[in-house]
């Protein structure tokens, strides 16, 4: 049950990426155009998730709720902060595989939002997932910083 929604987010995420790439983008796919199409789908998740949170929040702030809100939107911006290497790793994996055609890497995507999901439905605390995701992160800088210089994706035009 936990990897049902994951697989349905990753597909929708994965399959906007690859129509983006495929026809938005056709002819100017370099790895910038990945990392600003992460930094998008980053932001609209942060307005999304957090964002509406935050103003419902601020709406109905009661002083009993105070610090339970505090927290919750300390580790909620938290989150968001460690997903945006994730949204630009799963990125810059969108454009390796449309421009070599091993699509099997998008499957990371749902690797990681299912995990991500059993580790919340496992019963880990939220402060234990965000200091997971927060290594998570640290990997995926460090992946980013890898593939960003990869030949495949700095080549000028490929025939897809």
């Amino acid at each position: 049950s936990v990897y049902g929604p994951a697989l349905a987010i990753a597909a929708v995420s994965e399959l906007t990426r690859f129509l983006v790439f495929k026809y938005y983008l056709e002819g100017r796919r370099t790895p910038g155009d990945a990392v600003s199409l992460g930094f998008g789908f980053w932001a609209v998740e942060a307005i999304l998730t957090v964002g509406l949170t935050a103003l419902l929040v601020v709406i109905n702030f009661s002083v009993n709720s105070q610090y339970v809100n505090a927290v919750n939107m300390t580790l909620s911006g938290l989150e968001r902060l460690f997903v945006l290497p994730v949204q630009l790793l799963l990125s810059l994996i969108s454009l390796y595989a449309l421009k070599s055609g091993k699509y099997v890497f998008i499957a990371l995507h749902l690797a990681v939002n299912g995990t991500t999901g059993l580790l919340v439905a496992a019963g880990f605390a939220p402060a234990v997932v965000i200091a997971i995701m927060g290594a998570a992160a640290l990997v995926c800088c460090g992946v980013i910083f890898k593939l960003y210089s990869s030949p495949t994706l700095t080549q000028s035009k490929t025939d897809i």
